[in-house]
């Protein structure tokens, strides 16, 4: 299984609708990520957007820059998102669905936001 780190990030902020919201609140869930420093790190994204490290009792912000992804069962159905950072700020969170892969070298974070706005006529096109 290895080590990850573990990432706190509300509901609210994720692109899902109201109903798994509400269960990732009952859960009480906790994402998991392998991106970071892999060190059972306490992270935590706040509503400002920012990447924050509690180590005992003190807090750090990370100013993080980059892309990192995080998953977590939510009942029995599986939920990856990559979350990606510009000096230090949230600027967006985006789901992986089912089949896209998070590869490396990394896609740009807008590859996978055009994939979510492309009508189904022009995915189909795209394919041809």
């Amino acid at each position: 299984m290895g080590m990850y780190d573990i990432v706190k990030v509300s509901g609210t902020m994720l692109p899902v609708g109201p109903v798994i919201r509400n269960r990732i609140k009952k859960e009480k869930t906790e994402w998991q990520t392998k991106d970071l420093d892999n060190s059972l790190s306490q992270l935590r994204i706040t509503n400002k957007g920012r990447l924050i490290e509690t180590i005992g009792d003190e807090k750090a912000d990370l100013d993080f820059h980059g892309i990192f992804e995080f998953h977590s069962n939510v009942g029995k159905t599986w939920y990856s998102f990559l979350a990606k950072f510009t000096d230090g700020k949230l600027t967006g969170i985006v789901r992986l669905k089912k089949g896209l892969k998070y590869t490396w070298p990394p896609k740009p974070l807008n590859s996978f936001l055009k994939n979510e706005n492309t009508s189904d006529k022009q995915k189909k096109k795209q394919t041809d």
